[in-house]
């Protein structure tokens, strides 16, 4: 899949978390829409929601900011949310029991991944399996 084919360059999954809220506050805040396609996701539409309005009118250049929803438990979920965007930014954990299908799907579809565990076993098993 090519990057022209996906919808967003950055999803923020996990967004209504603590990280995951300053995560796309700081994208939001700092970047234009024409700068960069932003979208937030997690698992809770009505959450989600509310932190994109608020995001929304915490930018001047941004009317809205796109909402996917997803199950972190769901593998297939996880595809279709790695296959729409450039680039998975997640808060969601503890990675040991939530990170792996996440990685997975986006080594299947060709996504690019980041995180901010601190769980150095996980992320020694993560590398050593995908990389």
């Amino acid at each position: 899949m090519s990057d022209a084919d996906r919808t967003y360059d950055v999803v923020v999954w996990g967004a209504t978390g603590v990280a995951g809220r300053f995560a796309a506050e700081y994208l939001t805040e700092r970047y234009a829409p024409d700068e960069l396609a932003l979208a937030i996701g997690g698992r809770d539409r009505e959450k989600l929601d509310a932190l994109a309005a608020d995001l929304a009118g915490r930018s001047d250049a941004r009317d809205e900011v796109p909402v996917v929803v997803g199950d972190a438990t769901d593998p297939e979920s996880l595809r279709a949310l790695a296959r729409g965007t450039r680039v998975v930014c997640t808060t969601v954990g503890p990675y040991t029991r939530l990170g792996t299908p996440l990685v997975e799907a986006c080594v299947e579809t060709g996504t690019d991944y980041c995180d901010l565990t601190g769980e150095v076993n996980w992320v020694r098993e993560t590398v050593d399996r995908f990389h």
